[in-house]
């Protein structure tokens, strides 16, 4: 299958009767995928030259008022290395830590949850009053509550949820990792089955009743990544190796929105490598990784790329409504 860039299309009608064309008129190998890539977001723009790739997601993270964007930059690039802020209309950066990643946003605006290694951090979004939270096992993905101040954590043992200072609330056994908040008292997570380490059930943990009161299988083999509940809590989004996906809220009409070709044998004239979605907070739109790559080179050892890596933004009904991808 072929890849085509539509950036910026508006008039989902015209897509939709151009797909409908093409499926009456081709076999469904030879129909090219139609999807909506979004728009890029201004004032970041990161080169990475020929090489191997760091897969950590940078976990684009938009803050509650819609004003700030959160983000990870490329570990394997110094200059970019470490956890972010960008002012959305000033473009403005500042580097809020080196070692910092996998950051989320506090209600107010204000505090930013963070990684540094393999423990769990606070700190003010202009990086001053650099706390941390966490001092045993190993801890990340930290995801702070929408509208109260509890901290959910993936830990090597057990999801687990903290107070502003650190302090164990929950200990979530059975919760997926890399969770996120589908309400104030319930939590989402990928999780594997008992045989196999690919992340294919979704489950959502509910504090009050204290247990899994729900299991989404995402119908996929795939290991699946990065579930995010949308703030009005209708739809999830998350992404594994084939791209992008949305579902509602109940884990019903899955679709891929965004393909990813490197790791599907580069098929595609847009060699497009995509990651950790997110929302923003009207629940309309989705920001997410978008690596265009230039050049790839096969060797023994693996796929060495080149590219530009940005943000890019896509308005889900819009891409639910185009995307012809399986």
């Amino acid at each position: 299958m072929k890849g085509i860039d539509i950036i910026g299309v508006r008039d989902v009608h015209r897509l939709l009767l151009c797909s409908l064309f093409l499926l009456a008129s081709c076999d469904d190998h030879e129909v090219n995928e139609i999807y909506l890539e979004g728009e890029p977001i201004p004032g970041i723009e990161i080169f990475f030259p020929l090489g191997f790739y760091d897969s950590e997601p940078l976990m684009p993270k938009i803050s509650p008022d819609g004003t700030k964007l959160l983000f990870s930059g490329p570990a394997s690039l110094p200059e970019w290395k470490g956890l972010w802020v960008m002012d959305l209309e000033t473009q403005q950066k500042t580097l809020i830590h080196s070692g910092g990643r996998n950051g989320d946003w506090a209600r107010d605006n204000e505090w930013i949850v963070f990684n540094i290694a393999d423990q769990v951090y606070k700190v003010k979004k202009d990086a001053s009053e650099l706390t941390q939270l966490t001092f045993n096992g190993r801890n990340f993905f930290p995801d702070w509550n929408p509208i109260g101040e509890e901290i959910v954590i993936s830990g090597t043992v057990f999801t687990t949820t903290i107070d502003v200072n650190g302090n164990i609330i929950h200990l979530l056994e059975g919760a997926g990792g890399m969770p996120d908040w589908m309400t104030d008292t319930t939590i989402i997570g990928f999780k594997g089955f008992s045989s196999t380490s690919t992340w294919t059930q979704l489950t959502v943990y509910d504090l009050i009743k204290n247990e899994v009161v729900q299991v989404m299988d995402a119908s996929i083999d795939q290991d699946n990544r990065y579930a995010r509940a949308s703030p009005n809590n209708l739809k999830i989004t998350f992404w594994n190796t084939k791209g992008i996906y949305v579902m509602n809220n109940d884990g019903s009409q899955l679709k891929r929105i965004i393909p990813s070709h490197l790791y599907n044998n580069f098929k595609g004239n847009k060699k497009l490598y995509c990651n950790s979605p997110s929302w923003y907070p009207d629940s309309e739109y989705i920001i997410y990784d978008n690596f265009k790559i230039t050049k790839s080179n096969k060797t023994s050892y693996g796929i060495q790329i080149e590219g530009i890596i940005r943000f890019c933004k896509v308005r889900v009904e819009d891409a639910l409504a185009t995307t012809n991808l399986k």
